[in-house]
């Protein structure tokens, strides 16, 4: 008597289970859907306005630390990944690559500034 009353419990609960792990997925898939819905809404929005301008000062520190031949080997391909990144709608992305970008050109014109009268030693040969 008790087995079968232990088997008809465990049966209940088996069942119990598997009609709540249906009803987690089905709302597993509804999320999802939903979630897809979302994106593409945000998707259509980014204009990275304001990125872009941060883009275009990045540029012109790198064309100032150029003049001076300060200029950095990864600022241009910053520049450029930026650019891409608005095309693509990651403003956060864009922001941040002109950020490092602007950066580097600062501190190009900062460098080449300060090292224009660096006197070499001699045992430099050029």
């Amino acid at each position: 008597m008790k087995k079968f009353l232990l088997m008809g419990c465990s049966i209940l609960i088996a069942a119990s289970v598997g009609c709540t792990g249906n009803q987690a997925s089905e709302e597993k898939a509804a999320m999802k859907t939903e979630a897809k819905k979302g994106v593409e809404k945000v998707a259509e929005k980014p204009k990275c306005t304001v990125e872009a301008s941060h883009i275009v000062d990045a540029d012109n520190a790198r064309k100032r630390a150029a003049s001076v031949g300060g200029e950095w080997r990864d600022t241009a391909k910053f520049i450029k990944q930026a650019h891409a990144a608005v095309k693509a709608g990651k403003c956060h992305k864009a922001e941040a690559l002109a950020k490092k970008a602007l950066m580097e050109g600062q501190l190009g014109y900062e460098q080449a500034m300060s090292q224009k009268e660096l006197k070499m030693p001699g045992y430099f040969k050029f």
